[in-house]
């Protein structure tokens, strides 16, 4: 019998803005669909221990990076080369910590 077996109802790998608000999405999808809190596990390669709090009030930030979509068909659709952030990132912003 294997010891130590833990169980999560979210996985999630990174402790950069979208790991950490992925799994925070996540988790409020959960709650809203079972009523139930989840168990959640945020994995990251650095020290959790020391705090992610840094990279959550980096204000300017935006994820919708489409430097990688070529120019032509940027232009043809009318996008920006950045796109506005998501909801959930601005909620971060707003709230104090």
């Amino acid at each position: 019998m294997v010891s130590n077996v833990r169980s999560y109802d979210v996985i999630c790998f990174g402790d950069e803005v979208p790991g950490v608000l992925a799994i925070i999405s996540a988790a409020r999808e959960y709650r809203r669909r079972t009523k139930l809190y989840p168990k959640v596990l945020l994995m990251s390669k650095g020290s959790l221990q020391e705090g992610i709090g840094g990279h959550l009030v980096r204000g300017g930030l935006a994820y919708l990076d489409r430097s990688q979509i070529d120019r032509e068909l940027r232009e043809s659709l009318g996008l920006d080369t950045f796109g506005s952030p998501p909801a959930i990132y601005k909620e971060f912003l707003q709230n104090p910590v």
